[in-house]
């Protein structure tokens, strides 16, 4: 072999240079097309691991807020918030009034 020589092309193949080029470079196209896949891939990746832990911070914030909520809802505390503005609850139900009919 001769390497000083520059190699012949096979003009029977191809149609035309454009054509030739294509199919010489066809190894390249495939590992760039490879490499943008692993780009997106990746980047979904990313995203779906940074909204993740922003959907896990809100969800622990929603809990936070439902438990407070529901702490200054039971009697004692409505009843502590109610005695500092001088409102008292009665201790005893109110008398029913019931109608007899002669």
């Amino acid at each position: 072999m001769d390497y000083n020589k520059p190699p012949k092309i096979d003009r029977k193949k191809y149609s035309n240079v454009g054509t030739m080029m294509i199919y010489k470079n066809l190894p390249y196209i495939f590992l760039i097309f490879i490499l943008g896949l692993l780009y997106i891939a990746n980047s979904h990746y990313a995203e779906n691991q940074v909204l993740s832990e922003e959907i896990k911070e809100l969800k622990w914030d929603y809990w936070t807020l439902k438990s407070g909520i529901m702490f200054n809802s039971t009697e004692g505390q409505i009843s502590k918030k109610v005695s500092e503005k001088e409102i008292y609850i009665r201790e005893q139900a109110p008398k029913k009034i019931v109608r007899v009919e002669n």
